[in-house]
């Protein structure tokens, strides 16, 4: 079952807090709810196990507020699940699926981590080193980011579903 705004809400308020300095990761259960799986050991934090839904969080101490490279390949390598993943950040959260059939290779690796690297480095100088409050610099940096990125995966074949959605729209301010 698709994930309602309350639960992302949960999540957002439980794991995605200022004195959290490591990942959390987990997925949603049948009914929705989030399902705690774990804490990043060192920072990160690795799913232990896959369902439709899954999500982590970048937390602002650790991470910033987009899609990394290897959140990237983890949605791109991965056939049946999970068939959405979430990340939380502190202007929102993005929602991901891999849409297309082209399989990752170990050279694909290196392509997509370098797309994602140098669209987010974009990003990140964009909003001030990721410092802006969620406003119409960043919502219009944020939709380049989602153009450049997949119309650059699509080159090499690959077809990613990037979509984010601010806090802001969530609460209707």
């Amino acid at each position: 079952m698709k994930p309602s705004i309350e639960s992302l809400l949960q999540i957002r308020d439980v794991y995605l807090t200022p004195d959290l300095q490591v990942e959390a990761c987990g997925h949603f259960t049948y009914d929705g709810r989030p399902f705690l799986q774990a804490y990043g050991e060192a920072i990160t934090c690795q799913h232990k196990s896959y369902t439709d839904y899954i999500w982590h969080t970048h937390p602002t101490v650790v991470g910033k507020p987009y899609p990394s490279g290897s959140d990237i390949v983890t949605v791109l390598r991965i056939r049946e699940h999970p068939k959405v993943s979430f990340i939380f950040t502190k202007w929102g959260f993005w929602t991901m699926r891999n849409t297309g059939e082209r399989q990752v290779t170990e050279a694909d690796v290196m392509l997509i981590q370098k797309s994602v690297q140098d669209a987010g480095d974009w990003l990140y100088r964009t909003t001030e080193n990721a410092t802006l409050e969620y406003m119409d610099k960043v919502r219009e940096a944020v939709k380049v980011f989602i153009r450049s990125l997949t119309s650059r995966l699509a080159e090499f074949g690959f077809k990613l579903d990037l979509q984010f959605t601010s806090w802001r729209s969530v609460f209707g301010s």
